[in-house]
């Protein structure tokens, strides 16, 4: 399935948490979209973004900007 996964982890050394899978099948054909996530970070935070295609799927996902109020 098509879709943008975002993740982020406070720790350089620990794993990655998914904050929101964003999928074709759930949302379908969009050009735009805001999640609404919410993080308890006193200092750092790395934010991960994976395009993700499923199988024979013949184009990908795009992804432009993430912007972080």
């Amino acid at each position: 399935n098509q879709g943008v996964r975002v993740s982020y982890r406070t720790d350089t050394s620990a794993g990655f948490t998914l904050l929101e899978n964003i999928e074709f099948s759930r949302v379908g054909a969009i050009q735009s979209y805001t999640g609404n996530f919410s993080l308890e970070v006193k200092q750092g935070v790395q934010v991960r973004i994976q395009l993700t295609t499923g199988s024979g799927a013949s184009n990908s996902p795009e992804f432009l900007k993430l912007v972080i109020s």
